[in-house]
């Protein structure tokens, strides 16, 4: 640094040991005026000098308080007074014996509505940022090798979920053998799609999250064998005389969500995350579906009908996972189990619907 900067600089490290004096409060009277606006300091000194200190949040202003910025600020002169000339980064052991660290910094000379001022920032290294209180406390580790997405905090956030799972019905509590209605469990899949909406409520420390919005569902129940049903005369199985390849009832859903999150995640540490509560919806469609061979040819046959199925469904849902974010649902494992009968007549097999699968 030129030697004509060298009293401005001694001015600079004066008025930065003035303000941890502020913070012991012991401030004297030796700089001009102290504005803070939101989350920034100045300190202003001389006719055009200014140092600016940047808080982010309360806990930062706390951290401040435990720095050893005296220590730090001495090294820094006596560094920059020994240089001679003008630097844009610097490196500067602090502590003794193996407490020593090397901390990387990077200096600007910085000019805003006709103040000059010098901006010292602590500098990446080797991916990571280094905030350091010199072995007096805590020391700040934030690695920046993986990109990370940086969030202001809204009470209420927006996402899609997806559901992947298997459905399957209970009858008097079990699930159905030797039955005409008999399932192929891995061939009973069920897909859903839900824009949904989280709202945290109290404070922002706090687990408790309401998740609610729309969810659009597909159950489809793939008979075993060549079974087939029918509503022509009442909802009756029948053997089909074809050799089915794939033979299933289809129903789709429009339904309205809404569960409460005990959400522990915090601080990027994995924790546990459990949501429970219930749904209703409506039924917007059903239809059957059979595939077989004809003359070697691929053979689909799909007919819309209701088939005697409830028009609304309504139930329990649980979920359970593990993440790091609050509002993040990551992946987590879900169940629910429907509380009234699948189909409607007291004639049609009294059955229970239920899924298990994965939320993404």
């Amino acid at each position: 640094m030129k030697n004509a900067s060298k009293p401005l600089v001694a001015l600079l490290f004066s008025a930065l040991l003035l303000f941890i004096g502020f913070f012991s409060e012991t401030l004297q009277a030796q700089t001009h005026t102290r504005r803070i606006h939101n989350d920034t300091i100045f300190i202003e000194f001389g006719d055009s000098s200014q140092m600016v200190l940047y808080l982010k949040n309360q806990q930062d202003f706390e951290d401040l308080k435990e720095t050893d910025l005296n220590a730090l600020v001495v090294r820094l002169g006596q560094y920059l007074d020994s240089a001679g000339k003008q630097t844009e980064s610097l490196e500067i052991e602090v502590g003794e014996g193996t407490e020593k660290q090397v901390v990387q910094m990077e200096v600007e000379e910085r000019q805003e509505k006709g103040k000059k001022f010098f901006q010292f920032r602590i500098s990446k290294k080797e991916g990571v940022i280094v905030k350091t209180n010199l072995g007096l406390g805590r020391n700040h580790y934030v690695d920046t090798t993986n990109k990370t997405r940086v969030y202001h905090y809204r009470r209420t956030r927006q996402s899609i979920n997806f559901d992947f799972g298997l459905n399957n019905y209970l009858e008097n509590g079990n699930t159905p053998k030797n039955t005409p209605y008999d399932l192929r469990p891995l061939g009973s899949r069920y897909f859903a799609v839900a824009p949904t909406f989280k709202t945290q409520l109290f404070s922002k420390n706090s687990p408790f999250i309401i998740q609610y919005g729309l969810e659009f569902s597909w159950y489809n129940f793939m008979f075993a064998g060549n079974r087939r049903v029918s509503s022509e005369n009442g909802l009756t199985f029948f053997d089909s005389p074809t050799d089915l390849k794939k033979t299933k009832l289809v129903a789709a859903y429009a339904s309205l969500p809404f569960l409460m999150h005990v959400d522990l995640a915090k601080d990027n540490r994995t924790n546990l995350k459990l949501a429970f509560g219930g749904y209703a919806g409506y039924r917007v469609g059903s239809y059957t579906k059979i595939v077989y061979s004809l003359a070697g040819d691929r053979q689909k046959e799909k007919e819309h009908n209701p088939y005697d199925l409830n028009d609304f469904r309504y139930g329990v849902r649980l979920e359970l996972g593990i993440g790091e974010s609050r509002f993040d649902s990551g992946v987590r494992l879900f169940a629910t189990y429907d509380f009234n009968t699948l189909f409607a007549s007291e004639t049609s097999p009294q059955l229970n619907t239920f899924v298990f699968g994965v939320r993404i």
